[in-house]
């Protein structure tokens, strides 16, 4: 969908947390620039643009891609919507990899069929599954994924180092990993 290769084109991350770090990482490998909104500032060498989440409309305005990685807060909730679509460029790709309820699905369904962006991906969608009736499944530049971006080979293995890991700090009163406040 998207002409030329991916060297200097920009990608955009909502929330910056390790799915948002880790495809930081993958963006800079292809040489891409990197812009986040993040609530707390981190530095980082994969970050070439912070963004707070306020300015959000003002950081995917300039973004190829666009990454929901957020997960479900009162903030979060259903903050992509039309404002947001009609703010990217018509050429942008919409990424959801965070949660289906960040996400107006109707209003994703205006920006993708009427053309206020090129095509989206989602991982996640609010229900899940996406009810058989969604006019999201009709259209040609929406790919529906079952939730399953982070599965691999090694999925398991990795879901039982993060248990013990989050136990041992647990019981040593540390904060856990991978905890959404």
């Amino acid at each position: 969908l998207l002409p030329g290769e991916l060297t200097d084109m920009i990608i955009g991350i909502a929330g910056f947390g390790g799915i948002g770090k880790e495809i930081a990482r993958l963006a800079k490998a292809f040489r891409m620039k990197v812009y986040a909104t993040k609530r707390n500032p981190v530095s980082s060498d994969n970050l070439d643009r912070l963004f707070k989440p306020s300015d959000l409309e003002e950081m995917i305005k300039e973004c190829d891609f666009v990454v929901n990685c957020l997960p479900v807060t009162q903030e979060t909730e259903k903050v992509f919507s039309l404002n947001q679509f009609k703010a990217m460029r018509e050429s942008a790709m919409f990424i959801n990899v965070g949660r289906g309820e960040t996400v107006q699905e109707q209003d994703l369904f205006t920006a993708l069929d009427s053309g206020e962006i090129a095509c989206a991906a989602l991982d996640t969608t609010d229900p899940e599954p996406l009810a058989q009736d969604s006019p999201l499944w009709e259209l040609k530049n929406c790919f529906i994924t079952p939730h399953d971006s982070a599965w691999g080979p090694r999925a398991p293995e990795r879901a039982v180092n993060l248990f013990l890991e989050n136990m041992k700090r647990y019981l040593s009163n540390k904060k856990i990993l991978n905890l959404v406040e």
